[in-house]
């Protein structure tokens, strides 16, 4: 149940980030092609409308196709036919599939160039986008276009020949151009761009809000029990996992009493690394129904720089219940914590001991799995931590990023004119580096940690 409670998670940070650019694409009028969940190739797709729902192979992300967003889809698409025959009762033969045709020219405007002439046409009969004297391009019994006249002799008025060369140039609808992303006014482009990550960070923070509210704030509370024995420690051989500690030399039986009571006790002269304490301290616990004392010399841990027995305390998480207000709160600190510890996580990727904080899919993922199984509310926590990375990440300004398209579309508005799509091809080299390089190094991360026992979230 874990592994499915895991993947859904993911799979809805996803639909939800995609969903954002949806949606504020269709509010503000754009046209939006496809809608889909993972990446191509697509196992399952569904048209409603002029949009197109799928699923993909890869669970990798999603994405949202909106008309225009890359400027050249704009341009005609250029088809470059060759006559193979000319007849009377077929027209003329031209070297395409009419399938294919179909496929790229079907219910568009077309034109075609002849020696410097250009036609207009259409393909079928009913083709809504046609006009009187439209040159028409069926299908002939062989399966290719045949190219014949509408009433009148405008085939005959070509003068083709067997070999000619045809230049069919498909051309986007105006009605379509006019929605396309690149021929909106800037605030529009950046509604719909922001909205994604926005999504992101509602999401984070409405999951971190409803831990807080409904599980309250967790608090660790360190018990005077012991948990861990250190081996060779004077501990080791006298204290038992599970003993309760009543007392040191007759007082204090607080976790922090116990420790200072321990440390009073010193080495001869100058303390050394490893060096046992003058005088024991006297430790009374309890052992099941048992009280038991036991006389322990302390050693100096230069690391800690006191006395010490050996022994770690038990511990656990205490939730105090909070109200509306003060969760909001919790919510809002824990994810400021997160964004300045992913902005300096990010600062350091070329640092080894940044790289090894990252993790990539597997390791998410896999972090989540094992928080379900041992707590919901903590699994929530991390799919907010994850939806805010998500956020962030993506703000990043490199195309193809959300923030690569925000700075563009800022930088335009600035220079008063388009930035020619060149320049921001060279420039989103940039961003393609950097997010095969975080997803080599989480791979890897992710890869290492597999390799050597897992992810221990307890």
């Amino acid at each position: 149940m874990s592994y499915l409670l895991a993947f859904g998670g993911f799979a809805a940070l996803i639909i939800l980030h995609e969903a954002g650019h949806f949606v504020a694409a269709k509010a503000v009028g754009m046209r939006v092609e496809r809608f889909a969940l993972f990446f191509p190739p697509l196992i399952f797709k569904r048209r409603r409308g002029e949009t197109e729902y799928g699923i993909g192979a890869i669970p990798l992300g999603g994405y949202v196709k909106i008309t225009g967003m890359n400027p050249r889809e704009l341009r005609p698409d250029e088809i470059v036919a060759h006559v193979t025959g000319i007849g009377d009762e077929r027209g003329v033969i031209l070297d395409v599939p009419y399938r294919e045709l179909a496929a790229r020219a079907l219910g568009r405007p077309l034109t075609l160039e002849v020696a410097g002439a250009t036609h207009s046409a259409r393909v079928g009969s009913s083709s809504p986008t046609g006009r009187a004297g439209d040159l028409l391009l069926r299908e002939d019994a062989s399966g290719a276009v045949a190219l014949a006249e509408p009433p009148g002799d405008e085939v005959n008025r070509l003068s083709l020949r067997v070999g000619d060369s045809i230049r069919l140039l498909v051309e986007v609808p105006p009605e379509v151009a006019a929605r396309a992303y690149f021929r909106q006014p800037v605030w529009k482009r950046i509604v719909v761009i922001v909205a994604g990550p926005a999504v992101n960070l509602v999401i984070a923070f409405v999951l971190v809000f409803g831990v807080y509210a409904v599980q309250g704030n967790p608090v660790d509370q360190t018990l005077n029990r012991v948990a861990s024995l250190e081996v060779g420690a004077p501990a080791a051989g006298s204290l038992a996992p599970g003993d309760r500690i009543l007392s040191v030399d007759g007082s204090g039986s607080d976790p922090t009493a116990i420790a200072k009571a321990i440390s009073s006790h010193h080495c001869s002269g100058q303390a050394v690394p490893g060096c046992r304490a003058t005088t024991p301290a006297r430790i009374t616990v309890r052992r099941r129904d048992r009280l038991l004392t036991f006389s322990l010399a302390p050693f100096y841990d230069a690391t800690a720089k006191r006395t010490r027995l050996g022994f770690g305390f038990d511990g656990r998480t205490v939730y105090h219940q909070v109200g509306l207000a003060h969760a909001a709160s919790l919510g809002i600190q824990e994810l400021w914590g997160v964004t300045r510890a992913t902005a300096d996580a990010f600062s350091k990727i070329f640092e080894p001991s940044g790289r090894k904080q990252l993790n990539g899919v597997v390791g998410a993922y896999s972090v989540i799995q094992q928080e379900f199984s041992f707590d919901v509310g903590n699994a929530l926590r991390v799919l907010a931590i994850i939806s805010l990375a998500l956020a962030l990440f993506n703000l990043f300004p490199f195309l193809p990023l959300d923030g690569g398209h925000v700075f563009w579309a800022l930088a335009e508005k600035v220079r008063g004119r388009a930035v020619p799509v060149a320049v921001m091809e060279r420039a989103s080299v940039v961003g393609f580096m950097l997010v095969l390089l975080l997803g080599y190094v989480g791979l890897s991360n992710d890869i290492h940690t597999l390799s050597n026992g897992g992810f221990h979230v307890r």
